[in-house]
């Protein structure tokens, strides 16, 4: 699968999680998002309002719908501004 297509197929389920997935935001990085000719899984960073919030998500996602796994972080913003994750992986937004 390509970077688009992962892409694709994760707004989509962002979409149809819907209030569970409200103002979030999700960011690939990894072998996928720079797209390398043999990437194993998906690296997929979300940010939540609430530390409650990621939990639903953990609950909701299936990590091996795309067909190679999701390897999954969750943090809130608040985390994140602490750690600076987004630029200390390089990820780049997806949704919204």
């Amino acid at each position: 699968m390509t970077r688009a297509h992962n892409v694709d197929a994760l707004a989509a389920l962002a979409g149809q999680l819907g209030s569970v997935a409200a103002g979030t935001e999700w960011y690939l990085f990894g072998s996928m998002d720079r797209e390398e000719k043999y990437s194993s899984d998906v690296d997929l960073l979300i940010l939540c309002a609430t530390a409650a919030q990621a939990d639903a998500l953990r609950a909701a996602i299936d990590l091996d719908q795309l067909g190679r796994p999701i390897d999954l972080s969750l943090m809130t913003f608040d985390e994140e501004r602490e750690i600076g994750a987004v630029t200390l992986q390089a990820a780049r937004k997806i949704y919204p």
